[in-house]
């Protein structure tokens, strides 16, 4: 650190605060607080996430809860449907030149 920023970090924490009432010079609980609470606060987390997890495999374990796998799932190509043409039904899988003298005999 550059000497003018250890200058401004005593500015800021040290300057204006009175220590005419610590004479045996004990330490500030704030500024230790300030400074250990996040690294206590994150490893107390990690803790009890990691008891978390322990729990909840218990609790599968208990009630007899498998997990599900991930299994790899390949699509398989879909054949698109075939739409059937308007009348097919009556006319069936008949050829068109067989449909003719039908056709005449209804005058179409």
């Amino acid at each position: 650190m550059p000497l003018q920023e250890l200058v401004e970090q005593f500015n800021v924490g040290w300057a204006a605060k009175d220590e005419a009432s610590n004479f045996k010079q004990k330490c500030d609980t704030d500024i230790v607080m300030k400074e250990c609470m996040p690294k206590i606060e994150e490893e107390i987390t990690l803790q009890v996430d990691e008891l978390i997890k322990v729990e909840i495999t218990n609790l599968y374990v208990r009630l007899g809860i498998t997990k599900k796998k991930n299994k790899e799932k390949n699509p398989k190509p879909r054949k698109p449907k075939v739409k059937p043409a308007p009348g097919e039904k009556l006319v069936g899988p008949r050829e068109p030149i067989d449909l003719m003298p039908d056709l005449i005999q209804a005058n179409i």
